[in-house]
């Protein structure tokens, strides 16, 4: 697991009442990172404590596996049907931590278009941007096998599926029809059985 992320915090809703957009604002939430690959946690990724390493690659002490941020939070959602079978929903977390530069926003900010061609074919694009300040780009731009350490950059995913949708309705009416014919040869049966119980009598003779 690297890396999971859990808010805990107070704040307000508005538009709970509204079908199509709500949005969430936390003045104080606890965001809590882990990071439970050693080897990641070793290296400092997404911000957490990196490993204390001497001069000879020997390791002094293994790299923290969690990382603690006090914050604001803002979440904002918003879906609504733009065009005949076009829909759109939007999703926006924005987060500042008060103690490690504030002021310095982090974004995940991801939109989803959904296209409905027709009954059977539905199409979906997406766009997904993050920004994190605390994941630094690493790399070995001179070689020597040893990574560099740079800023947080823009992270941008983009999404596109096509889905095929089949209603097998004829195997819900085969369904029903089936125990609809069974519930009524259970009733014929045990009306056949009571009839054949009124029907029969045991005659003992009297002896004198």
């Amino acid at each position: 697991m690297a890396p999971a992320y859990v808010f805990l915090g107070v704040g307000t809703v508005y538009g709970d009442q509204i079908e199509s957009f709500s949005a969430y604002i936390s003045p104080l939430t606890l965001k809590s990172t882990f990071v439970l690959n050693q080897g990641l946690a070793n290296a400092g990724a997404f911000g957490v404590t990196p490993a204390v390493i001497d001069d000879q690659g020997n390791l002094i002490k293994k790299g923290r596996h969690l990382r603690k941020e006090v914050e604001i939070l803002l979440n904002s959602s918003f879906e609504a049907e733009v065009f005949e079978n076009i829909s759109i929903r939007n999703l926006i977390s924005l987060y500042s931590d008060y103690f490690n530069d504030f002021g310095n926003i982090d974004v995940d900010w991801e939109i989803i278009l959904n296209f409905k061609v027709n009954d059977f074919v539905h199409a979906t694009f997406g766009s997904h941007i993050k920004y994190d300040d605390d994941v630094k780009i690493t790399s070995d731009e001179d070689g020597d096998g040893v990574l560099e350490v740079f800023g947080a950059k823009t992270q941008w995913k983009q999404l596109f599926g096509v889905g095929l949708s089949i209603e097998f309705k004829f195997l819900q009416d085969f369904y029903i029809n089936s125990l609809t014919r069974v519930r009524k040869a259970i009733v014929n049966k045990i009306s056949i059985i009571n009839r054949a119980e009124n029907n029969f009598k045991v005659e003992t003779p009297i002896l004198l």
